[in-house]
This record gives C-alpha cells, sequence and structure tokens, in this order.
C-alpha cells in the first residue's frame, strides 16, 4: 500500500476534500456532512453512490498539524493530506486498510478492530 492514493472526495456533491464527512453504516460510502444534511429524512438517507437507503455516523477524522515538526513538510487547508490516515488506536502512519467502529464513528487499521472485537 505504500505510494497509495486515498481519497476523500465525496460521492454526493463531488467535493475533492469536505471538512467533515459521514459514512453511511449499510454500504459504507462516506459523503460530507452537508450531502448528508441535505439528503436526510427522519435519520436516514439514500446513498448518491449505491442508492441504497441507510442511518449514517460521523466520521472522526484527525488533522494533521500545519507544519511537521522538524521538517519542510506543510499541509494547504484544502489538501486531502491535511487529515492523518494513522490508525487511532496503534498510530501506524498508512496503515493498507482501515475500518470504521460502527458505535463511535472512529478509524483505527483492520487489525486494531479485529483485535477490539476480540476483547
Amino acid at each position: 500500500a505504500a505510494g497509495a492514493r486515498f481519497s476523500r472526495l465525496c460521492r454526493g456533491c463531488n467535493n475533492p476534500n469536505p471538512p467533515d464527512r459521514v459514512i453511511l453504516t449499510a454500504c459504507r460510502h462516506a459523503v460530507c456532512r452537508a450531502c448528508a444534511a441535505a439528503r436526510a429524512t427522519n435519520a436516514m438517507m439514500e446513498c448518491p453512490d449505491c442508492v441504497k437507503h441507510s442511518f449514517f455516523l460521523r466520521l472522526y477524522e484527525e488533522e494533521r498539524a500545519s507544519v511537521v515538526e522538524g521538517t519542510n513538510v506543510s499541509y494547504q487547508a484544502n489538501d486531502a493530506s491535511t487529515f492523518s490516515r494513522a490508525c487511532g488506536v496503534c498510530y501506524a502512519p498508512n496503515p493498507a486498510v482501515r475500518a470504521v467502529v460502527k458505535t463511535s464513528g472512529h478509524i483505527a487499521c483492520l487489525a486494531c478492530i479485529e483485535q477490539l472485537k476480540r476483547g
């Protein structure tokens, strides 16, 4: 997965880097919070990508610092790289597979999610 590119594109409005996103629990597609609010009826919405009806859950994604300490790397406010892909549990910097905890909306690598399931 090294060098792989990941998209934050909203499947509803095609915003390439929405500041807040939600995930639809039935299909696991992500849309921006504005699209979810505009399309929601009784706390459910139709996925703009696969047309399944689903509840949605806010995603908790961490923003990186505007400047990485000790380097010359900086991030633009509207750049997808401003959001970290790090696992929220083990802090792996760029896991190949991430998953969402359905009860909270927090993101972790699949290995940590499986470990949490086991207790």
